[in-house]
């Protein structure tokens, strides 16, 4: 992946039917080098599956639900 110039690989272009999910980043995490990162994309619009791809190893989320999904967590118990 170095010599390819590689530093994020996503999960979905967020246009499919299903979008991210922490399975398919487990998935990619297990099987990508530790220097390639991964974006997690499509279907994020809650708090709890946000958590979710980070704690799979997601680095970056793409996600159009931002300002909502920061709210539930301001209103949320969990301090992430």
């Amino acid at each position: 992946y170095g010599a390819s110039g590689i530093d994020f690989l996503k999960t979905s272009t967020g246009y499919a039917e299903k979008g991210a999910t922490a399975e398919a980043v487990r998935i990619m995490r297990n099987n990508l080098p530790s220097q390639v990162q991964i974006k997690a994309s499509g279907g994020i619009r809650t708090y709890e599956l946000a958590q979710q791809l980070i704690d799979a190893g997601a680095r970056r989320l793409g996600c159009s639900a931002s300002v909502a999904i920061v709210n539930q967590q301001l209103t949320s118990k969990t301090d992430y």
